[in-house]
């Protein structure tokens, strides 16, 4: 800590307000030399630039005969002094800025650990939304798989209580006559053809079923009284009969028979047989409610139980495993 250079050799102040000689750049308090609050306030930088001590200021006036020489030299001292003093000041601007910088640093730490603190509360918080999410998925998951299984079992339950019935497609049914003796004398001429033991007393029910538009051949629904007799008549399935050989009428329209299917299996054999035709999948049949696909006859049967099932066949497809 500089100390005044005159006789009382206290501190100088920190803040730079005390009076330095351009000459000997000694500082000293303004009181210490003679000088009043209120004068050095009153003091431009100029005059106290210009300040000179007693001592530097009777060595002035001592030089005053000498040379030209002596005289240079002593402007030169001053230019010099000069300098020292803005050296000084430019000093003490510095210390005063490197300290304001370290208080705004200081603060500009804090409000980087606060940051920093916000951010690893953030994280921690989104680490756990992120595990929250990847449970309530897993739920999700596992409750459509539930669902899923459920719809499955409610079809099946659906499709057993069709287990003893049959649809007939493409039978035209004759415009006079009682409609149920029609269907009965239909039923008993189809029998006939394709050498059926058939009885009226083995039928629970018959009927046509509903249609958009008007049709003379709407489908047939016939329920057997035991599943023995639907299996017999659907193991006939694949023999060829036409509405001639029933009727007689001279027609060649095909008649078929098939199983009585809830609408979600029909809808699913549909999207079945898109599917297969696109992998060149070559059978696609149902047997008791059951849907299968085969690409060859020498190959595996894959089954579809539902839509999800279809992936099975684009997976064997790609893994090369459709052939074995």
């Amino acid at each position: 800590m500089k100390k005044c250079t005159n006789t009382c050799e206290g501190e100088l102040p920190i803040d730079g307000k005390y009076i330095i000689c351009r000459f000997c750049l000694y500082g000293y308090h303004h009181k210490c030399v003679g000088i009043t609050e209120n004068t050095y306030q009153r003091m431009s930088q100029k005059k106290k630039k210009e300040w000179m001590c007693c001592e530097c200021r009777k060595s002035v006036k001592s030089t005053d005969n000498k040379s030209v020489d002596s005289t240079k030299e002593i402007l030169d001292f001053t230019g010099i002094n000069e300098l020292k003093v803005i050296i000084l000041e430019l000093k003490a601007e510095v210390r005063a800025s490197s300290s304001r910088t370290e208080n705004e640093l200081g603060r500009l730490s804090l409000f980087y650990d606060d940051i920093k603190n916000e951010i690893s509360e953030l994280q921690k918080s989104n680490k756990d939304l992120l595990q929250e999410v990847k449970q309530l998925r897993e739920s999700v998951t596992e409750k459509d798989k539930k669902i899923a299984s459920l719809e499955e079992k409610i079809i099946q339950l659906e499709q057993y209580g069709r287990n003893k019935n049959i649809e007939i497609h493409g039978l035209k049914l004759h415009p006079d006559g009682n409609r149920k003796e029609n269907l009965h004398d239909s039923l008993q001429k189809i029998a006939d053809k394709l050498d059926i033991p058939f009885s009226l007393d083995g039928v629970e029910a018959v009927h046509g079923l509903p249609t958009r538009r008007k049709t003379d051949s709407p489908p047939i629904i016939v329920q057997f009284s035991s599943r023995k007799m639907r299996d017999f008549w659907i193991s006939k399935k694949r023999e060829k009969l036409t509405n001639n050989m029933v009727l007689a009428d001279g027609s060649d329209k095909k008649v078929y028979i098939n199983e009585n299917l809830v609408t979600s299996i029909k809808d699913l054999i549909y999207k079945t047989k898109q599917k297969a035709g696109e992998l060149q999948y070559k059978f696609v049949w149902v047997r008791n409610g059951k849907i299968f696909v085969k690409k060859r006859e020498d190959v595996f049967a894959i089954k579809i139980n539902t839509e999800a099932d279809l992936q099975k066949i684009i997976t064997m497809k790609c893994l090369g495993k459709e052939n074995m």
